[in-house]
């Protein structure tokens, strides 16, 4: 919206709002005041509905969302605490921007994490998982045993000649035929990615 539009007949408006902008800086008491001073100019010197009330109004929203956005955390300065529209306004925005913030920071640690578990299955560092080495669990299936990982029940069915897993929601899947240390260390460098074999609840 053009603010010269807006007040083209309205001067003394004009040059309120111009002398508040030069003044606008970026700190929280700053933005809290400028919206705060637009929203008092939108209720008292504008009618309701016209587009100079719009405006400000506008004006007032947008410096409460910034305010929320950039100092996300803080506590709802008092110059707005009162106005339930530019509380609100406040809120959402440091909601969103905390909201934010927290899935960028999963995400760096999900990739430090992948690269950590990479690095570790490529040195065959499976102690260091907490899981068995591919030969151990070969050997294992291959002799009758069973066994749980991550969450997965594994077993060898030497009649079908298939390795079964029951993973964490009670689905069977077939893994691999015969265990061999090549289909193991699969299944085994999955688990230490946290794959989850077959259906999922969504």
């Amino acid at each position: 919206m053009d603010f010269e539009i807006c007040v083209e007949k309205r001067p003394e408006l004009r040059e309120i709002v111009k002398r508040l902008q030069q003044d606008l800086g970026g700190s929280l008491f700053s933005l809290a005041l400028y919206a705060r001073t637009m929203w008092g100019l939108a209720q008292t010197a504008c009618d309701i509905g016209s587009d100079e009330y719009e405006y400000c109004a506008m004006e007032a929203r947008c410096a409460a969302s910034d305010a929320g956005e950039y100092y996300a955390g803080a506590s709802v300065p008092a110059l707005l605490s009162d106005v339930p529209y530019l509380r609100n306004t406040f809120l959402i925005a440091a909601g969103a921007e905390i909201a934010l913030r927290e899935e960028l920071q999963e995400a760096e640690r999900n990739s430090v994490n992948r690269l950590q578990t990479n690095a570790l299955i490529k040195a065959n560092a499976w102690s260091d998982l907490d899981l068995p080495t591919p030969e151990e669990l070969t050997a294992t299936l291959v002799a009758g045993g069973s066994t749980t990982i991550n969450g997965h029940f594994v077993v060898y069915d030497e009649s079908n000649g298939l390795t079964w897993g029951t993973n964490p929601y009670g689905v069977d899947v077939v893994l691999f035929k015969r265990p061999t240390v090549k289909a193991v260390r699969s299944f085994l460098a999955d688990m230490a990615r946290n794959v989850s074999y077959g259906p999922t609840p969504e």
